[in-house]
């Protein structure tokens, strides 16, 4: 009597899958979010203090977000040059071109 073998079939079919989706996620992550915006970007600038408080000077910084600057001994109303980071995207300036977009639209 003769024995038959036979081969899964299943496992190269699910690995090809697996390497399929992978890189096609890949893709699809640095096509439409690229990586490069992940990272953080240094940006030294000169603001007036707003306000002192126990962590520091409060600035308004040119992104219009209000920083923290530790330590820091100015007097409210004083120009002080201060550094922060910040995601590459920002400084990229594709959040103003997107509310460029929308102001279009809204009616």
């Amino acid at each position: 009597m003769q024995e038959q073998i036979q081969k899964d079939t299943k496992t190269p079919w699910i690995w090809y899958t697996g390497l399929a989706l992978t890189v096609l996620s890949v893709l699809i992550l640095t096509t439409i979010y690229p990586i490069g915006y992940w990272f953080p970007v240094s940006v030294t600038e000169n603001a007036v203090v707003i306000a002192n408080v126990e962590a520091g000077c409060v600035v308004d910084s040119s992104f219009g977000y209000p920083i923290t600057v530790s330590p820091c001994s100015a007097k409210s109303g004083d120009v002080i040059e201060f550094s922060y980071n910040v995601p590459a995207i920002y400084q990229s300036g594709y959040f103003q071109k997107v509310q460029e977009k929308v102001d279009l639209v809204t009616p």
